[in-house]
């Protein structure tokens, strides 16, 4: 990797690979963990680049994780034996039940 103007450039570091990557992103949190995480990441941004992102962020993070997750539903055994137990044992108030009765 090297430094461009004190940015990482990650271009070209990756490898294409074959192996299943789980991604538990905001899937056990709270809307309400999940509206605090999302807001701080688009604060962060807009100092960031000095400019403002138009809408909220929980509405931003809802419309792209919408598809994604009507798309990527899975059996409950696919996944890692360690994960399964907190799988099922999802409640209705986090996201990767039906995030928060988006998904029927």
């Amino acid at each position: 990797m090297r430094l461009i103007k004190y940015k990482l450039n990650t271009v070209n570091n990756a490898f294409p690979t074959k192996a299943r990557i789980f991604n538990y992103s905001f899937s056990f949190s709270t809307k309400k963990q999940t509206e605090w995480a999302r807001q701080r990441h688009q604060d962060a941004v807009n100092r960031y680049f000095k400019k403002e992102l138009s809408g909220g962020a929980i509405e931003r993070h809802i419309k792209d994780s919408l598809g994604y997750f009507k798309n990527k539903q899975q059996k409950t055994t696919e996944h890692p034996l360690i994960m399964q137990d907190k799988i099922k044992n999802l409640k209705p108030s986090q996201k990767g039940y039906n995030m928060w009765g988006l998904i029927k």
